[in-house]
């Protein structure tokens, strides 16, 4: 098959991941193009890198924006007309709700009958977007790509029909991120004991991600585990506001170290360090590939009950499931902390489902399998 990913953003954010390593897994069974939005003048697009780094064929929209823009949706569009004119492709796979909206008016503008489909990450947090969201799944669209029960629901409270909408696990690659690999010692780059009991946060340090319920449970939690350190991976515009100062007020400076974002194999030997991983909040990205990647790496998980994460991790299982407050967290971390053979228990119960549930070739041939589907359904009628 000739498929087209379209993705309307430039940076290697949110489901950036999940959609360009799709199309990378596909690119070995099919003929793969990616369209990515541009970058503004003076800074980097990302998503094109990774591309080029992936040995994927990029095609960059410069029109192409992540939120509706009047001044250039039309630009965006025609770009896009253009090309699905002259690149004839045989499905068409978008992965956010502008790419979403401009493919469909690219389609209608080409009088094209291409089958479009859509990979749903999350669900819509404003009126504009259910709205959006609606006419598109109602009018446009022959299939959905959800990663949970709950969005499942949701895709279909917009009026597609239960037959078009498949859960397909999201994927991690398995390969890079293996308890087996040989990786940096993380340990003596941050100054980490190597009997210290590390909870990693993989996040975007920001107001919603809860950082105050992370230290009230760290204060509480340090007097039962004193080799207790918790690991921030990510950055953030508010970063000293939400982390930084609280933590020196609250005299957890030498515990919480945070580490800023981390690239290539150092951010897979941060995943190894860690001796479990911490997860309050989705983000953009409501897959959470932060927790499949540190289940890949046979990591216990400690999170909340929200969006994908009781689906992905079970309590008891491969983690513990927690309520969002600082009792409860700290009760979690002292759970894990005074007993190895629970974090053992749980981690190698983390690594086997990931192994068998999130490899990018199982995403790949459940994908495929779904496009075929559809192509012949378009072909009957």
């Amino acid at each position: 098959m000739k498929i087209l990913h379209i993705f309307a953003n430039y940076k290697w954010t949110g489901p950036a991941d999940p959609a360009l390593s799709l199309a990378r897994a596909l690119r070995g069974r099919h003929n793969v193009t990616f369209m990515c939005g541009g970058a503004p003048r003076g800074q980097q697009n990302q998503v094109e890198e990774k591309a080029h780094e992936f040995g994927v064929p990029v095609i960059v929209n410069n029109a192409l924006r992540k939120h509706l823009e009047p001044l250039t949706a039309f630009h965006a569009m025609k770009f896009a007309a253009h090309i699905l004119r002259h690149d004839k492709a045989d499905i068409i796979h978008t992965h956010l709700l502008n790419d979403h909206l401009i493919t469909a008016a690219a389609l209608w503008f080409t009088q094209s009958k291409l089958p479009l489909v859509r990979s749903y990450y999350e669900d819509s947090r404003t009126r504009s977007d259910r709205i959006r969201n609606k006419i598109l799944m109602r009018n446009r669209t022959k299939a959905a790509i959800v990663f949970s029960a709950e969005s499942f629901r949701g895709v279909q409270k917009m009026g597609l029909k239960k037959s078009r909408i498949r859960i397909i696990d999201p994927a991690v690659d398995v390969q890079r991120f293996s308890p087996d690999r040989n990786l940096p010692d993380i340990h003596s780059k941050f100054s980490i004991g190597s009997s210290d009991f590390l909870v990693g946060i993989v996040a975007r340090v920001q107001r919603h991600r809860e950082f105050n319920i992370v230290l009230e449970a760290t204060r509480r939690a340090r007097h039962i585990v004193p080799n207790l350190r918790v690991l921030v991976v990510g950055r953030g515009t508010h970063i000293n506001e939400l982390l930084i100062e609280p933590a020196r007020a609250m005299g957890l400076s030498d515990i919480v170290k945070s580490v800023g974002y981390l690239e290539g194999d150092t951010y897979v030997g941060a995943l190894e360090a860690m001796s479990a991983k911490l997860f309050m909040v989705p983000g953009s990205d409501g897959t959470c590939r932060a927790v499949r990647e540190a289940m890949a790496m046979g990591k216990p998980v400690i999170a909340t009950r929200r969006g994908i994460l009781p689906e992905m991790v079970g309590d008891g299982v491969e983690g513990i499931m927690i309520d969002p407050d600082s009792e409860c967290l700290a009760e979690a971390i002292i759970r894990l902390a005074t007993s190895p053979e629970l974090v053992k228990k749980l981690g190698e119960n983390a690594l086997k489902k990931a192994r068998e549930r999130f490899s990018l070739q199982r995403q790949a041939e459940n994908t495929e399998k779904l496009y075929r589907e559809v192509l012949q359904t378009q072909t009957i009628r």
